[in-house]
């Protein structure tokens, strides 16, 4: 199979930015808008758009927006999901910058180049040619890219077996996801229906635990940030912040089993008890337990029942965005506890249950991981020749 430069049959340009100053200008929907689209627009999951995202171009007055056309293909190229989001396009929509779109002549069709931009062809020489800071790859260097050289007919032919056998990929990976959501609504059901039915003391969280703010100056302290289950390791790679002492001078201490919170995400869940000695940064605040209070049962409490919207009740700031919980009123959150030694017994029944639901959910997401290769092996094979279609 020969292979052609994608400028051959590819027209390519990227969007244009919209200042957070100027978004108000273009919220208004009428019959002379199409909507614009963000890289956060486009889910990297399904490949699906959100076109009704509340911002709209009028191109008969501003002319200056390039227009994607309907089944045109958008793709991110620059920052963190660079390569990832892709979207084939319903609509004519504008776009912004960090978008990129590819248009095909009449020799090209649009279903098998949105099935190579996922290939594994294009995308080795995407990441290739990933440069600057936050990671990006110019549109002259993807116009030199090589792109299998099919009829229009082959390519039409591989298209449709690509989306008939892919359809049911998607579909299988979807519906292990599913399980797997909904296994994690279970890890929460089972922790506050046993916690709701503990006849015990209740009392404000300041009379079990106490706030600690002792600063860090050991140049090799280990820095934690918060895990999300319990008996995970913790500790972030030090060698990706090449372990400069500015990283962790002045940070606060943390001792094993206190308490870590994310001030500005606590009611999101961002917490956890910590299983290493180290330090963590100012934007989390530390805790810890005073006598008769097991740090492994609170770890439970806090991140399986309502309690993340106690805090989120008791916070303050910009809705989804800068929304904190101060200490002093995390402090203050009525919370149960049972004796000590209850707490010891919840504690092991929900290590018990939560092993026999990791392995389910570790199962669901090792056959993701392979549907997810095998879709890729078959994008590739198709769109290079190796299989028969």
């Amino acid at each position: 199979m020969n292979n052609v430069k994608l400028k051959r049959f590819i027209s390519i340009y990227t969007g244009n930015s919209i200042s957070d100053g100027e978004k108000d200008n273009f919220t208004v929907q009428n019959e002379k808008t199409i909507p614009y689209i963000s890289t956060k627009d486009i889910d990297s999951n399904t490949n699906k758009v959100d076109y009704f995202n509340d911002m709209y171009i009028d191109v008969t007055k501003n002319t200056k927006f390039k227009i994607a056309n309907k089944g045109d293909i958008l793709l991110c190229v620059e920052g963190g999901s660079a390569g990832k989001k892709i979207a084939k396009l319903d609509y004519d929509v504008c776009f912004v910058n960090k978008l990129c779109c590819f248009k095909c002549n009449e020799k090209f069709d649009n279903e098998f180049l949105y099935y190579y931009l996922q290939s594994d062809l294009f995308l080795s020489q995407f990441y290739l040619n990933m440069t600057g800071l936050i990671g990006g790859v110019s549109q002259t260097a993807i116009k030199e890219f090589k792109l299998p050289y099919l009829s229009k007919a082959k390519q039409i032919i591989i298209a449709k077996y690509l989306s008939k056998k892919i359809k049911k990929v998607d579909e299988n990976i979807e519906k292990n996801k599913k399980i797997i959501d909904l296994l994690e609504e279970y890890k929460i059901s089972f922790v506050s229906n046993i916690i709701k039915q503990e006849k015990c003391e209740y009392g404000r969280l300041k009379k079990y635990m106490y706030e600690i703010n002792e600063k860090n100056n050991d140049e090799n302290a280990q820095l934690l940030s918060v895990f999300t289950k319990i008996g995970v390791d913790l500790r972030e790679n030090m060698e990706d912040r090449g372990n400069k002492a500015s990283t962790v001078m002045n940070y606060k201490i943390v001792k094993k089993d206190d308490m870590i919170v994310n001030k500005l995400l606590a009611w999101m869940g961002a917490f956890g008890v910590s299983s290493y000695n180290g330090v963590t940064s100012p934007d989390y605040d530390v805790f810890r337990f005073r006598d008769g209070s097991l740090p492994q049962f609170y770890h439970y409490y806090f991140r399986y029942t309502n309690f993340k919207n106690e805090c989120y009740k008791n916070g303050h700031g910009i809705m989804l965005m800068r929304w904190r919980t101060y200490s002093s009123e995390l402090l203050n959150i009525e919370v149960p506890h049972p004796s000590f030694q209850r707490q010891n017994e919840l504690t092991e029944i929900f290590k018990k249950k939560f092993i026999l639901i990791e392995k389910s959910i570790n199962k669901r997401q090792q056959l993701i991981i392979k549907l997810e290769e095998y879709k890729k092996s078959l994008i590739y094979e198709a769109i290079t020749g190796k299989i028969e279609v």
